[in-house]
């Protein structure tokens, strides 16, 4: 009696449902190392399946050469039926003085791909882990607007880490995370503001991205 209850206690295991296989995600970004290495670095963080959220750059930095690729990988991915086309599929650049940032969201929009931007760069996602702030960063002499966003980075990135910010920091998604919520209450708050003034320097879009990523450990 007792091998027979193990037995059923065995087999009702083995029926568990598997877990329903979440969506199929493309993120295409302009940045061949900061915006991967942060996808790639909260994918392996979270949990999540690199098979089913891929995440690639390797196209430039110029806006319309991710959205051209995020259409081409669509396409193909659309070869292999239902099992491998991508359900959402994103693309990840910043305003910072591309001539093509207008035409290349207007593009990515008749193709149901959505844009995940940054004004004026990506890092000022990072900036919002530390601080609240809605001052423009304008371009001065040599320096380009990017690059004050990340000098004013740089002044907490020193505090909290004891070193000069880099592109290619190694997991940077792990080492800012105790300060992820912040990140997302002060992005959200500075899109609010950017969505009511027309005034878009500096905002971003990235908490949507991660707040979604985040959310397909629950689906």
């Amino acid at each position: 009696m007792m091998r027979s209850s193990k037995r059923k206690q065995l087999k009702l295991e083995r029926k568990q449902p598997s877990r329903k296989p979440y969506d199929r995600v493309l993120i295409v970004t302009e940045g061949e190392k900061t915006e991967p290495n942060y996808f790639n670095d909260l994918i392996k963080d979270e949990g999540l399946s690199s098979a089913n959220v891929v995440v690639t750059g390797d196209c430039g930095c110029d806006p319309t050469s991710v959205v051209n690729q995020a259409i081409k990988l669509f396409k193909e991915s659309k070869k292999g039926g239902s099992s491998t086309i991508y359900n959402r599929v994103f693309c990840v650049f910043d305003r910072d003085g591309h001539a093509n940032f207008d035409s290349a969201i207007n593009k990515a929009s008749s193709n149901n791909i959505e844009i995940i931007c940054s004004y004026p760069c990506f890092e000022y996602w990072y900036l919002c882990h530390f601080e609240y702030t809605r001052k423009g960063f304008q371009k001065t002499g040599n320096q380009s607007s990017a690059e004050n966003c990340i000098k004013e980075l740089n002044i907490h990135w020193n505090n909290n880490f004891k070193k000069k910010y880099g592109k290619s920091d190694a997991q940077p998604y792990v080492k800012l995370k105790t300060k992820l919520n912040n990140a997302i209450n002060n992005a959200k708050k500075a899109q609010n503001d950017a969505d009511s003034t027309g005034e878009m320097n500096p905002s971003t879009r990235v908490y949507k991205l991660v707040d979604y990523l985040k959310s397909l450990k629950t689906k």
